[in-house]
């Protein structure tokens, strides 16, 4: 199922076995870029499985650059607020407030 449907505010969903959103979001280049990406879309939380999103390829849609993207981007500009076994749950930082 998707983890999103209790929300009481305002979100974005992809299938969880698709990543669009994420994927085009990572296309902004840099983890600053991407930063600046999310910010500007108005998201400040991420939530994904990550048996499903760092994957092997060919078991997810994000390459290998794309998940070195996130990865790199989540060490700069995130922070992980909650974990259930491999379901994550990451603040992102605005960018007005620095990394």
């Amino acid at each position: 199922g998707n983890p999103v449907y209790l929300c009481e505010v305002a979100h974005h969903a992809d299938s969880v076995i698709e990543n669009h959103t994420l994927r085009r979001l990572l296309q902004a280049g840099t983890a600053s870029a991407v930063q600046r990406a999310f910010a500007a879309e108005g998201f400040t939380h991420l939530l994904f499985d990550a048996r499903l999103v760092f994957a092997p390829p060919g078991k997810t849609d994000l390459t290998l650059e794309e998940q070195s993207r996130l990865a790199e981007f989540l060490g700069l500009h995130a922070e992980l607020v909650d974990r259930e076994g491999t379901t994550l749950l990451y603040r992102i930082r605005g960018p007005e407030r620095g990394s």
